[in-house]
């Protein structure tokens, strides 16, 4: 995402998501509004283009401290609400270290005796999710809004009033959500790695990397596969199918890939089937099935597998995503200092796959 105020260069903002602990509490003021910013384009940017209808007071940003705290909680909620993860499952109820169990249960039904003779084969094990703290720290100095842009739009007015209607604070924090969802999604639900040396990357590991620990425990086994392109992905994908136990062959699973494996998987589509008009339509449908799976595996891109090659067949209740906006460890506070305020926001997260007889890969990394 671009800077948020990359459009007018007025703005400090310094730093990236990087591990750490929360914010002390800070003083709070509050002053009058300064009206009127109005701006179309809430993307990822905004892109500069002026017109009546949007409109942001407060671009002193004085009440910034006093608007953060009080919506702190809602400001973190909205962050978890904001990730990718509509095809996993999000815990918000994760504030430190949480037990996932598992039962197993063995044996079987044998001829009937009169003996009794039964053993112990309930087995309790169990996974932990261990969320992380980390922290998204900026800068703002409020002097150099007013020198730049705010003189130009000086005097703006809608319908013969002035325009205030979102408050500036708020258009702030929404951007600043934005831009850190986007590196949650990007670089810590599968790209995660501790041993990373990107700052963001080595908050907690990923699924991906998680993975690769069951596969060198030996708890997952991958299918051979071999390399998935635009003229095979679907026979890959097949392939992976075939190599997973009968008895998930018969449970609603998703294929989770990359988004271009996706592309790759709808080129080979079109391939196989270049003059079947049905089967380019099905292709391109927002649920496609492994052609195989009798529309029991659905495929799914995921902006937080990155590039990798990595194919994943389990259920969403197998990919945990995990932390807790209402922890008393996260916050988002806002500090005066002299010219500049200090914003920064603390949150958890971690992620966790807790049975591993229920997650298939491809060999491919």
């Amino acid at each position: 995402m671009a800077a948020l105020f990359a459009f007018v260069g007025s703005a400090m903002i310094l730093g990236g998501i990087d591990s750490g602990t929360a914010f002390s509490d800070a003083p709070t003021h509050l002053s009058k509004f300064i009206p009127h910013l109005a701006f179309v384009g809430f993307g990822l940017s905004v892109l500069g283009a002026l017109t009546p209808g949007m409109a942001f007071n407060s671009p002193i940003l004085t009440s910034l401290t006093t608007w953060t705290g009080k919506h702190s909680k809602m400001l973190l909620g909205q962050l978890y609400q904001r990730l990718e993860t509509s095809d996993i499952t999000i815990d918000t109820d994760a504030s430190a270290d949480k037990l996932y169990p598992k039962l197993s249960v063995s044996g079987g039904i044998v001829a009937y005796t009169g003996t009794f003779s039964a053993t112990d084969d309930l087995t309790f094990s169990d996974k932990k999710l261990s969320p992380k703290l980390a922290k998204r720290e900026l800068q703002i100095e409020p002097k150099k809004f007013f020198n730049t842009y705010l003189q130009y739009i000086a005097g703006l007015t809608r319908n013969g009033a002035l325009d205030t209607q979102i408050p500036f604070e708020a258009f702030i924090m929404q951007k600043v959500m934005e831009q850190m969802a986007q590196q949650v999604n990007n670089k810590i639900i599968g790209l995660g790695d501790t041993a990373s040396a990107d700052a963001t990357k080595a908050i907690t590991d990923g699924f991906l990397k998680l993975l690769a620990g069951l596969i060198t425990a030996t708890e997952v086994t991958p299918v051979a596969t071999g390399a998935w392109t635009s003229a095979n992905a679907v026979t890959k994908a097949e392939t992976l199918w075939k190599g997973i136990p009968d008895t998930w062959k018969g449970i609603n699973t998703i294929l989770y890939v990359s988004r271009t494996q996706y592309q790759n998987i709808l080129e080979s589509y079109r391939a196989l089937y270049p003059t079947d008009a049905a089967a380019f339509r099905m292709a391109n449908q927002e649920n496609l099935f492994i052609p195989i799976s009798g529309g029991m595996c659905t495929i799914k891109p995921q902006a937080w597998m990155g590039t990798s090659n990595r194919a994943i067949i389990t259920v969403p209740e197998n990919l945990i995503v995990g932390g807790n906006p209402e922890s008393d460890m996260a916050g988002v506070k806002v500090i005066e200092d002299v010219w500049v305020k200090k914003l920064g926001v603390a949150f958890s997260i971690g992620m966790l796959i807790p049975d591993s007889e229920a997650i298939f890969c491809n060999d491919q990394a």
